[in-house]
Parts: C-alpha cells; structure tokens; sequence
C-alpha cells in the first residue's frame, strides 16, 4: 500500500513530459480521481487466465519440472565437487 503513496509522491514532482506510458496513464487517472488504476483484489499477471485453472495448473506443473531439473543439477555438482575434494 505505501509503495502506491510513494508512486502517487513520485508522479507529482516528476515533470509530466517527463513520464513514460504507465506514468501518464496512472497520472490521468488520479488527476480524475478515478481508482481502477488501483489493483483491488487482482494483480496484472492473473487478469488473463483469473479462472482457468488449466493454465494454473499447467504452469505450477512447469515450475515443478524446473526446480526437478535444477534439483538433479545440483546434485551432479555436488557430487562433482566432493570427488575433486577427495583427490
């Protein structure tokens, strides 16, 4: 929450032909005191699949094959590394 208060602080001692797109964007809207800027009970990255638990799953199940890979990895170095210790 405060890190909205220290944008909103941030946008009025910019100069306005200072800002980016976002910076305008949110610019105006608080300008017209309107708030749908403001993410209540959403977040960016879920507004395209909110409810299709498909990609949700599809996508914990890519994490999940990942952090395996990067598991086994690190074993491999691991065991490496104590065979170079061991000589």
């Amino acid at each position: 929450m405060w890190n909205y208060v220290f944008y909103k602080a941030y946008l009025n001692f910019k100069e306005k032909t200072e800002f980016n797109g976002y910076e305008s964007y949110v610019h105006d809207k608080i300008e017209k005191n309107d708030i749908s800027w403001f993410p209540i009970k959403r977040a960016k990255a879920m507004l395209d699949g909110e409810d299709d638990e498909k990609d949700t799953t599809g996508i914990i199940v890519g994490i999940l094959n990942e952090f395996k890979e990067l598991t086994i990895k690190v074993e491999k170095l691991f065991f490496k590394v104590k065979s170079i210790l061991a000589d």
